[in-house]
């Protein structure tokens, strides 16, 4: 076992240097609420807490750490972040997951002990829902008859955002409205009229804070188990979410420390929570910090970021930036106004070329940004720069693709059987399958039974790559995770315990895999294609949360791209300031006005005055 070490003498790992607010997070033991703006290094501060209390025991063996994040990859950074920091012993306590993937593994820990009639069926589908799914479900369940005078409309987006907000059981007497009716009515149909029942994510985190809330002995069994929580993007919590974070956590010795910037919540559309950090102070009574440093962004970006801040909540808030940049006037932050969307597509992507080949900026390091509907709004773009041999594509399932987790293993066997050597892929993949098989695994063993797989398959990519399909590479996809262990896969990864929820992933692959083979007719760029190597990233701003580029393109500063603007000002100006505060060093916004028959910015003109307020200049071109 690893020795402790006095609180007294434990220092940040790897000689980071934290700001004071983040070295007095760190230590504190209490339940903490951190104010942390973009680029203020959020991962790693909560990445030293946890170094901090796993090294001087003040998380107190075997008692774990939990850190719930909202994706998927952000939880598999911070996990790899504190075992670096830490090594695999102590990061063995450290539990990284989404809300999702925690709700779920408790459910089908505890499936048995859910009071019918919300108890599903052992074996169940997920699935998520939409309006078109409401549409659908109210044709087949019919119309109230209490309720069907035609002075009752139904509106079916607040209904997909409310369907899991009231706190189980729903109780017969109290239905008075129509939502209220079909609400229940489709708990009861989705749980238990079918051979498996259907839950979605909301659902589950509803059926496991019932369960908890009932029995106080898996209540006391599950605060004992973790010792210290991290809720990380606070600000995009939802009622269901903290519901069960309350339930499981409040009145308990566990210490929770949650993190986020109400400047960034831009998942309203979702249910994120307005009130959430009111409802943490009053609930938990947690200490306030507030981190000042922006370690991302040149200090030009930091100075119009901090002055767009003040104009958007109406204060006086101080943030600097870090003192790594040597020259305080680099960087770039400009407006280009087009009239056709060819001449922008031009411009940009020559632009775009002159980065990649004169200033060495990095394809990956690049982004292209859109608020909705990435693949209309940069169909021009990529066409240009495809004229330019510059390769790039709308990367919102690839990145979801990417972030599953048994992609590893994937890419590691891949790499290793389509190049002649490489250390780090080899290395990572005995480690990995070594941790999954646990301590009884030999490493040895495992070094032999993969150099043998590897061997054969690279043989078989040889030999099969005349003949490739979905369904061949689906087939080479399972003889890696049956090598692997599925059942290991499925056992240390909860999501894939139930339903096809992993075959339909695996598929997923298959079919992106195929794609990039079929495009390059060679395996090797086939899996730099289809992991983006070579390709600059198009995504929403809602898919660049936590991601940052050295430099930005936001296409579209336009009603139409903000279109919800009039109803949703404050959070539609919260999701542009997401994609500013991307940026490290350029930052290009673009107006085009004859995009999709012609474009305004009188809806948004607020967000361009607080560009104009904070010294952005405009070019027409």
């Amino acid at each position: 076992m690893n020795k402790f070490i006095n609180k007294e003498m434990w220092t940040p790992k790897d000689n980071i240097i934290l700001e004071k607010a983040a070295n007095e997070v760190v230590e504190y033991e209490g339940n903490a609420s951190v104010l942390a703006g973009p680029g203020s290094g959020k991962t790693e501060l909560l990445a030293q807490k946890a170094c901090y209390l796993l090294e001087t025991n003040t998380s107190p063996h075997p008692s774990k750490i939990l850190a719930i994040s909202f994706k998927k990859d952000a939880a598999q950074n911070l996990k790899k972040r504190v075992e670096k920091r830490s090594g695999k012993e102590f990061a063995d306590r450290f539990v990284s997951l989404t809300y999702d993937a925690f709700a779920k593994q408790l459910m089908d820990r505890f499936i048995l002990a859910i009071p019918e009639p919300y108890r599903p069926t052992i074996e169940y589908e997920i699935v998520n829902l939409y309006s078109r799914d409401v549409t659908n479900f109210r044709q087949k369940i019919g119309e109230p008859s209490q309720f069907f005078d035609g002075g009752h409309y139904f509106y079916y987006r607040e209904f997909v955002k409310s369907y899991a907000n009231t706190k189980l059981p729903l109780k017969k007497d109290n239905i008075n409205s129509i939502e209220k009716w079909y609400q229940y009515q489709l708990w009861m149909e989705y749980i238990n009229n079918g051979e498996e029942s259907m839950l979605t994510f909301p659902m589950i985190s509803r059926i496991v804070e019932y369960l908890f809330r009932l029995n106080p002995k898996l209540l006391k069994a599950i605060q004992t188990t973790y010792s210290h929580i991290f809720l990380d993007e606070f600000q995009d919590t939802t009622l269901v979410q903290y519901d069960l974070v309350k339930t499981l956590f409040q009145h308990s010795t566990v210490s929770l420390t949650v993190v986020g910037d109400v400047k960034q919540r831009i998942m309203a559309w979702a249910g994120a929570l307005p009130e959430v950090f009111e409802f943490y102070y009053q609930d938990f009574n947690p200490k306030e910090f507030e981190m000042i440093i922006n370690h991302r962004s040149v200090p030009l970006l930091v100075e119009i970021q901090t002055s767009i801040v003040n104009d958007m909540l109406d204060n006086n808030t101080q943030v600097y930036p870090s003192n790594k940049w040597d020259d305080i006037d680099e960087g770039t932050c400009e407006i280009w106004r087009f009239n056709e969307v060819y001449e922008e597509a031009k411009v940009l992507s020559s632009e775009i070329k002159s980065w990649i080949e004169n200033e060495k900026i990095e394809k990956r390091d690049i982004g292209i940004l859109v608020r909705q509907r990435a693949d209309l709004y940069s169909e021009t773009l990529i066409s240009a720069l495809n004229d330019l041999n510059i390769h790039s594509r709308v990367e919102d399932k690839w990145q979801d693709l990417l972030a599953e987790n048994f992609m590893p293993y994937i890419i590691d066997v891949f790499t290793l059987s389509t190049t002649e050597r490489n250390s780090e892929s080899w290395s990572r993949l005995i480690s990995s399958v070594q941790q999954l098989r646990g301590e009884e695994s030999e490493s040895y063993e495992v070094e032999i039974e993969l150099n043998n797989f590897i061997n054969e398959f690279k043989y078989d990519l040889n030999v099969t790559s005349k003949d490739i399909n979905e369904k061949s590479v689906a087939e080479m996809l399972y003889k890696i995770l049956n090598v692997i262990g599925i059942d290991l896969i499925k056992e240390n990864f909860s999501e894939y315990r139930k339903g096809n929820y992993f075959k339909q992933k695996v598929n997923q692959v298959a079919e992106f895999l195929t794609h990039s083979f079929n495009k390059h007719k060679c395996w090797h760029l086939a899996l730099k294609d289809f992991m983006g190597v070579n390709s600059i990233p198009i995504m929403s701003i809602h898919k660049s949360k936590g991601l940052e580029f050295e430099a930005v393109i936001l296409l579209g500063l336009e009603d139409g791209a903000f279109w919800n603007f009039k109803n949703q000002s404050k959070e539609e100006a919260y999701t542009f300031f997401v994609a500013l505060s991307r940026a490290k060093t350029k930052m290009i916004f673009t107006f085009c006005n004859n995009r999709f028959s012609g474009q305004a910015r009188h809806e948004i003109r607020s967000i361009y005055q607080m560009l104009e307020n904070a010294g952005v200049k405009e070019i027409d071109w």
